[in-house]
């Protein structure tokens, strides 16, 4: 059993990081493994920190587990820099 907590639009961030995973796996193809974790993490950290930032001009809740959209955002970002070595690496 698996128990989400959200409030307001908090219930987006997994599901803006599920279409960023298909858009990178489509984007990316044949690539190495670690191109493909760096590009779904970037473009979901870009996305959830827009969405975030427009659901707080509007003053709605936006929080998944009491943290909101923006901070999301940054724990991808922060994903995504850890993979650049491993990218390195593989070259």
């Amino acid at each position: 059993m698996f128990l989400v907590i959200w409030r307001g639009w908090g219930l987006l961030v997994p599901v803006i990081a599920i279409l960023c995973a298909l858009a990178a796996s489509a984007v990316c193809g044949q690539a190495p493994e670690s191109t493909g974790t760096f590009a779904t993490f970037l473009m979901a950290a870009v996305a959830l920190g827009a969405v975030g930032m427009f659901l707080r001009s509007k003053q709605l809740a936006r929080h998944l587990y009491w943290i909101p959209m923006e901070g999301w955002a940054v724990v991808s970002a922060v994903v995504a820099l850890l993979q650049i070595p491993k990218m390195i690496g593989a070259c």
